[in-house]
């Protein structure tokens, strides 16, 4: 993405070092990041920010990734946020669940960060 410096993503993991490690590759790409630990938090983000993409993770706190994404995806001023859903559960039918919530990709931790890479500048 050329603009990649103006664009904002929300990244939210209530495990901070995840948060930390994924915030600070995220932003070594040139994307401006709001970092939260919990689906209220992330939610509200999203509302406010209207970020390129949202990073969550599935077991969050308040909130689910998963109730997060239907929420955002009710929103139709949110209809261009592009989530990506972040988890240590490499189980087909939560994959499928993201799905049906509106995810775009699913990514099982730890993250490949080329592969991350790839999704946010593809």
């Amino acid at each position: 993405m050329s603009d990649s410096a103006l664009a904002k993503v929300v990244i939210a993991d209530d495990n901070t070092a995840a948060l930390a490690l994924m915030r600070c590759f995220v932003q070594s790409l040139g994307y401006s990041v709001i970092a939260v630990s919990d689906g209220g938090a992330a939610l509200r983000a999203i509302e406010d920010h209207c970020p390129v993409f949202a990073l969550l993770d599935i077991s969050l706190p308040t909130l689910t990734g998963v109730e997060v994404a239907r929420s955002v995806r009710e929103n139709p001023k949110l209809a261009s946020v592009r989530m990506i859903a972040c988890t240590g559960h490499g189980d087909r039918e939560l994959e499928d669940e993201c799905g049906r919530a509106g995810f775009e990709r699913y990514l099982v931790k730890p993250i490949d960060f080329g592969v991350l890479e790839g999704v946010l500048r593809g």
